[in-house]
This record gives structure tokens, C-alpha cells and sequence, in this order.
């Protein structure tokens, strides 16, 4: 019995071939998302600091204006909201291609509770800066037998 081999001068052909298929997969799909959703989302980058008194949270968000903003809180999560307002070029122009974010999201878990009533944000060239008060530990209170 003979058995033949054989060896491709072109090994990596077919792989190539099913990676530009995958590849072409997802672009079309994407590319169909973004007609049907034509919101951007994504996720500002962020610091988070901490103080013996104070949280600090620093996110980057250029090129926002604070009316844009919302902050929300409680004594351990915050959340931003950012709905920008980019201006387009030709109004009767179809979109194409939109990469620019139209709107930003964060949701997180803060290191210690907070005093979010006490909270202040402030926006200087596109960093966002928002301080908590560390909340006080609520201490054990002693309870009498009667």
C-alpha cells in the first residue's frame, strides 16, 4: 500500500483564508450593530485615590462640557453619565463610520463608604475630578441587660 502526502508550497493558505472569513464575520456584523445602534458606548478611563478623609475619583473625558455630565452615588458605588453632543458635518451626509464616542458610562465600586451628599466634582481640560468624605465607622453601641 502507498500512501501519498501531500505538502503544500503554500501551507498557511487555508488558515489564511478561514481567519479573513471569521475576520470579514464580525467587521460585517459590527458594521450592521452600528446601523442599528448608532450610539457609541464606552468606558471613560479612571483613577481611583484614597485619603485618610476623602475618595478621589479622576476620570478622562475630553472634549466634554459639564452640562453633559451626571453623577450619581451612594455610600459605596458611583456612576457617570456622559451624553456628548458632537457636532456633525453635512446634516443630509450618511453616516459611514462613527469611532467617536457618543456617550461614556462607569459604573464602580468605591475602596470605603462615602458621604455621597458631601460630594464635588469638578472639570479642568478634560478630567473630571469627584471627591467623597470618607464616611465615619458607625462605632458599637453597648446594650444594658435588663
Amino acid at each position: 500500500m502507498k500512501v501519498v502526502v501531500k505538502i503544500s508550497d503554500e501551507p498557511t493558505k487555508p488558515m489564511k483564508r478561514i481567519f479573513d472569513e471569521i475576520q470579514k464575520f464580525f467587521r460585517d456584523l459590527f458594521e450592521l450593530s452600528n446601523k442599528d445602534f448608532p450610539t457609541t458606548v464606552v468606558e471613560p478611563p479612571i483613577d481611583i485615590q484614597e485619603t485618610p478623609n476623602e475618595i478621589i475619583v479622576i476620570f478622562d473625558v475630553p472634549g466634554v462640557e459639564k452640562e453633559e455630565i451626571a453623577i450619581n452615588a451612594v455610600e459605596d458605588k458611583m456612576e457617570i453619565l456622559i451624553e456628548t453632543r458632537i457636532p456633525f458635518g453635512e446634516k443630509e451626509a450618511k453616516i459611514i463610520r462613527q469611532e467617536r464616542p457618543i456617550a461614556y458610562t462607569r459604573s464602580l465600586s468605591l475602596p470605603a463608604k462615602v458621604i455621597p451628599e458631601e460630594g464635588k466634582a469638578s472639570l479642568n481640560h478634560g478630567v473630571l475630578e469627584v471627591r467623597f468624605l470618607k464616611s465615619k465607622p458607625a462605632e458599637g453601641v453597648k446594650i444594658d441587660i435588663e
